[in-house]
Formats: C-alpha cells, sequence, structure tokens
C-alpha cells in the first residue's frame, strides 16, 4: 500500500487549521518513513519507495496475534506510529485511534504513539513550543478524512520551521562541490567556528563569493536552515545571499542566533491514556443518564397512578350516581302510579261512575 505523501503549506493557512477543531496537530519527524504489515503472523516492514527495511529487534516487539498495517516514522532510535491503514476508507481519528490502542498493547518503550494534539489551544500551544524547541516542523491532519496514496492538500499538509541566521565564509568547500563553509562565533566571541558547509544554488552565487574570497574579504552570507544538530551543524541550510552591509564579528554572526540544540522528541498528550479517559468518561455518563431517566421513572410512577385513581374513582361515583339517581326514579314512579289508582276505586265507591 503506497503512503499518504504531505504537502507544504503557508503560515496563512496553518493559522486556520490550528484553529479548526476537524484537525488534529502531530511533530514532524525528520526520521525514515515506514511502513510495517503484519500478515498470517508475519511482520514486514519496508521503506515507502517500497524496499525492504531493517529494523533490528525492535519488529520481534509488534504483535503477530492479528493482521495489521502501520504507518510510521523511524527517528531518534524509535518508532513513531501515527496511522493504521488497514481500513483506508475509515476516517483518520478511527485509524489513529485504532495505531494508539496497539502501541499500548507493545512493552517495548521505543514503540510510541505519535504525540497529537485535536483542541484549538493545545495545538496552538504545542505549535509555539515546537517552534521554539527547534524541531523541524508541524503536520496537520483533517480528522474525519480517509487514507489516499499520494498528496492530498485536503488531508494532511506540513509546515517547516525555517529559521534564517547570519554567518561569515570561511571558504570554499574542500570537497569540490559547489558548497562554501560558513563560521559562526561563540559565546565567548571566539571564532569564527567550522559550522557546516552550504551549497550554492547558482553560478552566479558562486562567482560572487569566489570574487569575494580570492580578494581577501569574508563576506557575511544570510543562510536558511531547518534546525540545529546535535554536533551543530545546519540541517538542510540554504544560502540565500550575501550582506555587504554587514561585518563579520560576534555581534553579527554569533552562534546565539542558532535556535534550539536539535531536533528531538516534543512531548505531548499520550493519545492511548486520553482516549481511554474518554471512554471511561462516556461510560459514565451513559450509567447516570440511564440512572437518571430510571428514577425519572419511579418518580413519574406515583403521580401517574394517582392520576388513573382519581380517574377511576371519578368514573365509578358518576356510575353510582346515575343508577341511584335511576333508583329514585322508579321509586318516585311507582309512588305516583299507586296515588292514582286508590283515587279511581274511591270514586267509585262513592258512586260517582255509571255503576
Amino acid at each position: 500500500m503506497d503512503v499518504q505523501l504531505l504537502q507544504t503549506v503557508p503560515m496563512d493557512r496553518v493559522e486556520q487549521l490550528l484553529d479548526d477543531p476537524g484537525w488534529c496537530l502531530q511533530q514532524k519527524y525528520d526520521g525514515q518513513r515506514c511502513l510495517i504489515q503484519c500478515k498470517g503472523g508475519q511482520v514486514v516492514a519496508q521503506h515507502r519507495n517500497g524496499m525492504p527495511m531493517e529494523m533490528g529487534d525492535m519488529v520481534d516487539a509488534l504483535p503477530t496475534e492479528r493482521d495489521y498495517t502501520l504507518d510510521a516514522e523511524a527517528a531518534w532510535g524509535k518508532l513513531w506510529v501515527f496511522d493504521e491503514i488497514s481500513n483506508p476508507a475509515a476516517p483518520y481519528v478511527d485509524r489513529l485511534t485504532a495505531a494508539a490502542r496497539l502501541v499500548a498493547e507493545i512493552a517495548d518503550e521505543r514503540i510510541v504513539a505519535a504525540r497529537t494534539w485535536r483542541k484549538p489551544a493545545g495545538k496552538r500551544q504545542a505549535f509555539a513550543a515546537m517552534k521554539a524547541a527547534g524541531v523541524e516542523g508541524v503536520v496537520l491532519k483533517r480528522l474525519d478524512a480517509p487514507h489516499a496514496a499520494g498528496t492530498c492538500v485536503d488531508r494532511a499538509v506540513r509546515y517547516k520551521f525555517v529559521r534564517r541566521i547570519e554567518a561569515v565564509i570561511l571558504g570554499m568547500s574542500p570537497n569540490g562541490k559547489q558548497s562554501i563553509v560558513i563560521g559562526l562565533y561563540d559565546e565567548d566571541g571566539d571564532g569564527p567556528l567550522n559550522s557546516g558547509s552550504v551549497p550554492l544554488a547558482s553560478v552566479d552565487q558562486l562567482r560572487q563569493v569566489q570574487a569575494a574570497l580570492a580578494a581577501g574579504v569574508h563576506p557575511v552570507v544570510e543562510v536558511e536552515y531547518l534546525y540545529v544538530t546535535k554536533n551543530q551543524r545546519l540541517f538542510q541550510p540554504r544560502f540565500i545571499r550575501v550582506r555587504p552591509d554587514k561585518t563579520a564579528g560576534p555581534g553579527s554572526c554569533g552562534a546565539a542566533q542558532l535556535v534550539g540544540t536539535h531536533a528531538g522528541e516534543h512531548d505531548g498528550p499520550d493519545l492511548a491514556a486520553e482516549l481511554a479517559a474518554e471512554q471511561e468518561q462516556e461510560k459514565a455518563d451513559t450509567k447516570k443518564a440511564k440512572s437518571d431517566k430510571k428514577r425519572g421513572k419511579k418518580a413519574e410512577t406515583p403521580v401517574l397512578a394517582y392520576v388513573l385513581y382519581g380517574f377511576t374513582a371519578l368514573i365509578l361515583l358518576l356510575v353510582g350516581c346515575s343508577r341511584l339517581l335511576r333508583t329514585f326514579s322508579a321509586v318516585g314512579g311507582g309512588v305516583r302510579r299507586g296515588a292514582s289508582f286508590g283515587g279511581a276505586s274511591r270514586g267509585s265507591d262513592d258512586g260517582g261512575g255509571d255503576w
């Protein structure tokens, strides 16, 4: 399965995504992208180009009881897992959850789930902290997006923390390539000390630098880089321009300009623990809702019973009254008929008839 690639976006787009709760933030690890597939109890690791990848004894720590495909990055002696793509149609939040749960089952501390921030406030705080720490950059991913091979700007993007410094040119690189060696002054003002080489992008830049060095001038140059390695070298340096308005010295070319000492791990939330806590909270909320509903039904039962009892009593009362009225009516009618019959007899006795 092909990996999902990242498209670099400008800062204004990053600003939008940091405030969008539908996107999450992760650190961009400067390592080797890899796919780890377990099928039929066999674990195979490969680079993103499909070539086999050697992972040493770290492979032995991976579970083999079920099939899975992990998308990860090997960096600084660790394996950072950020996706489980066995079901590419599933939204990223579900695949990320599956990856975190699988990693939580592994006892090897070298295999970890990528630190992930989902809330806007947490994303902004982490973004600022990682930039200050000197990491390479960040990755932003849409939580409801399915996995797709290749570059998809609406699913996953990256932003690199590009930094600039001013350094003095010590000379041309001895490796024969079209590169210069730059130097910086340390905290005590000693130097300039060799800080690595920077490739030149054009023949014009090469001629400009060579002319200055031939004249005995060591010009100050502006250089762009991503971060500083552990041995104090610039990672992915890029020549920007010569600064004829600057003079080399501790003030303009000091090592204090460097941000961060190396691109290491930036600590963040443990996603597996966070998701477990959310699930426990959901269970507690569901249990409470059911309990409240049950108590509500119990509270409603007496009231309903009283209403039914009252209604039944009223019906019985009305039926009883109706029967009583019919009884009185029948008795009254009988008395009146008896009086009529008595009157007729008396008339006959008095000789009031034809008899």
